[in-house]
């Protein structure tokens, strides 16, 4: 891949906006930065297998290159101009690819030593002082010695990547891939995973549900739930000891399955297991996936009280450090390669209906899968 064009292609996914863009973006390029130092520390610290450090240092250092990218290009710079000095032989500046810059990835070891110790030292060094760089010229165009920042931070991170046996091609490819699947330029709905099964096990297409809280005493009440006037799950409390109105959850899993056309706890709510391919049953319909479900919903709802339950929270900029927890509660089932602004779409439109129920206290809730949308309206 040419640098520019991975440049032109990262900043797409630029979502800092405002007069407080540069300062943003310098203080995630250090952050990221301090990724990479991490990522190793934590090898040697917990003895992490090697596909999982592989992994880590290919994000870290992917990571890193989007912030070098997105900062360049804030500055009306061009990668190719700054990895330019690092050739070894003459390339048009254009087509200046990855690959001129790393010829052959060695492989040493994977265990951290105290070479790849130096040149983490050496490549927050060279990110320090760049951010020094950038923060004395703010307000003004890149300066030569910015430049030679650059291409020093460059320089850095081939260290690091040769050492431990990375190609840049593959971490700048894992990078796109993971901020495409985050900030999409097209965005794509996945088939239904129940699709080829039969109707009684499929989620249902369209589901109205009517929400309404019923209040039975002083400090006594729970959540009823029903369709076409028949009673849907248990009557729920808080079930915790300073009332939250968690009560009113169920619509979570109600978005899961609109949107993301996937929830265990509806499938057993409903009876709709797949128990016509055993293994599916047992392993993606099956109680450890309800209480993956179920965990997912506590974790988001437990960060969504922080922040006035995402009211103010714009599509494409929830915390991408949620998404990235939830990918990693669902690893091994069949949603774990759901994108996450599906995942943040689905978070998204469930909370829009739970801060609708508690203004209201009562809801008609639609499932439409075809829309991927949760519709909410106010109980009749």
């Amino acid at each position: 891949m040419r640098v520019d064009e991975y440049q032109e292609k990262a900043v797409l996914s630029d979502q800092s906006k405002g007069s407080a863009t540069a300062r943003y973006l310098l203080l995630g390029l250090f952050g990221e930065a301090g990724g990479v130092l991490t990522a190793v520390k934590k090898r040697e610290r917990d003895k992490e297998a090697a596909f999982t450090y592989l992994t880590q240092i290919k994000e870290e250092l992917g990571d890193l290159l989007w912030y070098i990218a997105a900062v360049a290009h804030r500055n009306d710079t061009k990668l190719s101009s700054l990895v330019a000095p690092l050739l070894t032989h003459s390339v048009m500046p254009q087509m200046i690819e990855f690959s001129h810059l790393q010829h052959r990835v060695t492989f040493t070891s994977l265990k951290p030593s105290r070479h790849l110790e130096l040149r983490l030292v050496r490549l927050a060094s060279a990110v320090g002082d760049l951010v020094q760089k950038q923060t004395e010229s703010l307000h003004t165009r890149i300066t030569s010695s910015a430049d030679e920042a650059f291409t020093e931070v460059f320089r850095r991170i081939l260290d690091v990547a040769n050492r431990v046996g990375v190609s840049l091609e593959e971490v700048v490819s894992f990078n796109l891939d993971k901020v495409n699947a985050r900030w999409p330029s097209v965005r794509k709905y996945p088939a239904r995973f129940d699709g080829g099964y039969p109707s009684y096990e499929q989620l249902p297409h369209k589901m109205v549900i009517d929400i309404r809280e019923v209040v039975n005493g002083k400090n006594q009440y729970f959540v009823l739930q029903t369709c076409n006037n028949i009673h849907v799950g248990d009557r729920l409390t808080d079930n915790i000891a300073d009332p939250d109105e968690y009560r009113f959850h169920d619509v979570f899993h109600y978005a899961y399955a609109a949107i993301l056309g996937w929830s265990p706890v509806m499938r057993s709510l409903l009876r709709l297991k797949r128990k016509s391919d055993k293994s599916i049953d047992e392993a993606q319909d099956g109680a450890r996936a309800v209480l993956i479900e179920e965990g997912i919903s506590t974790l988001v709802f437990n960060e969504a009280k922080r922040q006035d339950f995402f009211r103010d929270v714009q599509p494409g900029r929830l915390s991408f450090d949620l998404l990235k927890t939830i990918k990693a509660f669902v690893r091994g089932y069949e949603v774990e390669d759901l994108p996450y602004w599906l995942w943040e779409d689905a978070i998204l439109q469930g909370f829009q209906a739970f801060r609708f129920l508690q203004e209201h206290r009562a809801a008609r809730v639609t499932i439409v899968s075809s829309t991927r949308k949760l519709e909410v309206a106010p109980h009749p």
